[in-house]
């Protein structure tokens, strides 16, 4: 082979030196443009989203548990889009009292994803410690940043340097709900705060991770095998 594309430093790292290109799942800008704009942050219900396949691995029950213990914030509520795997881990879900606090979205059009993020105040992505998830570069995490909110995410090294360095969130024990409810109050209570962190996360996906410069890396390289 001439190449290999990989997603990740974490897959390339399993292939020969010089062989292995990377190419990351970041946003395409020109569907994040607008998303964001819907209404003022400072206007938003207090609406926290979840958004890709929901499994027990990526943390549905301590989000729904986590949203329960929240007290303080009126009218909080969890939004989970996606689909249910496998789909009896819903029945599960509802059977959690916290379940009276969330959104069922279903699965949701890319159009209606971004108009979705902008009626909300934080996206959450806690996956559990799972070997493959903990290098991993989950879109929906740049997704969020694209949208300008503020994150929640599970507190993996690469996510914490991430995450910390940019100043757009905050990291937590995937597994600890209480900790996860913690986070999501400290951001609903401090309005000023998660929108400069949303804003901060934004400018670094226009700046540095988006597709656009993937792309550029990506083209080159056919460019080089085809000698065009």
């Amino acid at each position: 082979m001439d190449a290999v594309i990989v997603a990740t430093p974490a897959i390339a790292r399993r292939f020969p030196a010089g062989k292995a290109l990377i190419v990351r799942n970041y946003p395409i800008l020109d569907e994040w443009v607008s998303a964001g704009d819907a209404n003022t942050y400072a206007e938003r219900p207090p609406l926290v989203a979840y958004v890709g396949k929901i499994e027990g691995v990526r943390g549905p029950t301590e989000m729904v548990e986590a949203i329960r213990i929240i007290d303080g914030v009126p009218g909080i509520r969890l939004a989970l889009a996606g689909d249910f795997a496998p789909a009896e881990l819903e029945s599960e879900l509802r059977s959690l009292s916290g379940w009276e606090r969330v959104d069922r979205m279903g699965f949701l059009s890319r159009s209606d994803l971004g108009l979705l993020l902008a009626r909300c105040r934080i996206g959450l992505v806690l996956l559990h410690p799972a070997p493959n998830h903990i290098e991993a570069q989950p879109n929906k995490l740049f997704e969020y940043m694209a949208a300008g909110l503020p994150v929640v995410a599970s507190d993996f090294p690469l996510w914490r340097d991430l995450i910390e360095g940019l100043g757009c969130g905050l990291v937590v024990n995937p597994l600890d709900p209480g900790e996860i409810a913690g986070a999501i109050s400290i951001l609903l209570e401090d309005p000023l705060r998660a929108e400069a962190m949303g804003r901060r996360g934004k400018e670094a996906i226009a700046a540095k991770y988006n597709w656009n410069i993937e792309a550029r890396d990506f083209l080159n390289l056919y460019g080089q095998i085809t000698g065009e």
